[in-house]
């Protein structure tokens, strides 16, 4: 990657001294471009991104056509989710939306649709995400790519649909499109998206209880990210081999995982949209390790830090882990807290639909209702929490609350 910026260095240095002709912007748009990208993947700082950004601003306003100023336009929102200001994407990818024309190139169209629907799913905005989501696999081809379409573009949004079906809740659905886009990248050697399929993967898996699948997942994740020696990629991979522990009810090793995940987010600048789940993840590992004051105070920076950047998947699950340690401390106002943390997490699911969250929330209201002596309330939250992971497809979830309502 590092090369790949020495090689786009080189161009902007060579095109500043010639003629501004079309095929001169539209070189200079791709080293612009480029860029921006290789901003996000390698970390840069906010100064360098700006003026590389502005640099291809300037050349777009030279050319007849405003959709290389509209892809610039989308390069640059991209950098923005990296760097934790989701609204701030959403605000550009609608401008650059807002330049294009029915004469505009459609494989233009559906970048920028790909790219606002990873930002709605962060957003919780799960239902604009799927619609998005859905447009763009009609228009690469919905059981194979149409000519001219990349296979690993379509790939990976193939399977993001899988990852946005995930928070929905349809969980048998959205492992089958994982499964099936993971065996195709592998079949046909495309390793980036292999490696953002691992991470849908692990995302996956943590919701069906699956520590097997995302340890195989997560190692094969750090091994790609170290090979390429990308932040971005290295802070995801850390992230997704923490909650593979966690699962594993490995607390050391989690906390190992996603304090150098963390550390990696917040050294190089990239990732950032990713951080406030780290700090939820890294809250739970605390208390697994049975330091509950910590992972509080972690979790309630979590539950900040999601609501500062907008993204709201993130919250639900900080406000989980909120609630959770706070019922294993239970001392003091801890159990109002929790509640209120936990009616927090129910209202996200509300809103938003993020349906494979909520037989969580029961989980821990369920737990609640026993740190107060609530017996009958405890039973029923365990009762309705089992038939809502069985909803959802996460069938040892609910064998595992339904022993433990068994043994109660």
């Amino acid at each position: 990657m590092r090369e790949s910026r020495n090689h786009w260095t080189k161009v902007m240095e060579i095109i500043a001294h010639l003629e501004p002709t079309e095929q001169i912007i539209e070189i200079a748009l791709a080293a612009a471009e480029g860029m921006l990208s290789l901003c996000w993947r390698l970390g840069v700082s906010n100064d360098e991104a700006h003026r590389i950004y502005a640099w291809g601003e300037e050349w777009a306003l030279r050319s007849a056509s405003s959709g290389p100023r509209a892809r610039l336009r989308g390069a640059y929102g991209a950098w923005h989710i990296f760097i934790g200001e989701i609204d701030r994407a959403l605000a550009i990818y609608d401008e650059a939306v807002a330049m294009l024309d029915a004469e505009s190139d459609g494989a233009l169209h559906t970048l920028l649709a790909s790219r606002r629907a990873y930002a709605c799913l962060l957003a919780g905005k799960l239902r604009t995400a799927l619609r998005l989501t859905r447009e763009v696999i009609e228009s690469m081809g919905e059981d194979k790519p149409r000519p001219g379409v990349g296979f690993g573009d379509w790939l990976f949004m193939m399977s993001f649909s899988g990852l946005v079906l995930t928070y929905l809740g349809r969980l048998a659905e959205a492992g089958r499109i994982i499964d099936r886009c993971l065996q195709l990248a592998i079949e046909f050697g495309e390793l980036g998206s292999t490696n953002a399929i691992r991470g849908f993967g692990v995302t996956h898996a943590w919701f069906t209880g699956d520590g097997v699948t995302a340890m195989q997942h997560a190692r094969l994740q750090v091994e790609f990210a170290e090979r390429v020696a990308s932040p971005a990629a290295r802070a995801g991979a850390y992230d997704s081999l923490g909650i593979a522990h966690l699962l594993r009810g490995e607390w050391e090793d989690a906390v190992r995982c996603l304090e150098g995940s963390l550390g990696i987010v917040r050294e190089t600048g990239t990732f950032l949209q990713a951080e406030a789940l780290m700090l939820a993840n890294m809250s739970d590992a605390y208390r697994g390790c049975g330091d509950l004051d910590r992972a509080i105070d972690v979790a309630r920076e979590a539950v900040e830090v999601a609501r500062s950047r907008r993204t709201r998947m993130h919250e639900c699950r900080a406000s989980l882990f909120l609630g959770r340690a706070l019922v294993a401390r239970a001392a003091g106002a801890d159990l109002r807290e929790a509640e209120a943390a936990l009616s927090d997490a129910m209202a996200i699911v509300n809103k938003t639909e993020a349906r494979a969250y909520e037989p969580y929330v029961r989980a821990e209201l369920a737990a609640l209702a026993a740190a107060r002596g609530d017996d009958p309330l405890r039973r029923r939250e365990i009762a309705h929490a089992a038939a809502l992971f069985r909803d959802i497809g996460a069938d040892s979830r609910a064998a595992e609350i339904a022993n433990a309502h068994a043994a109660a």
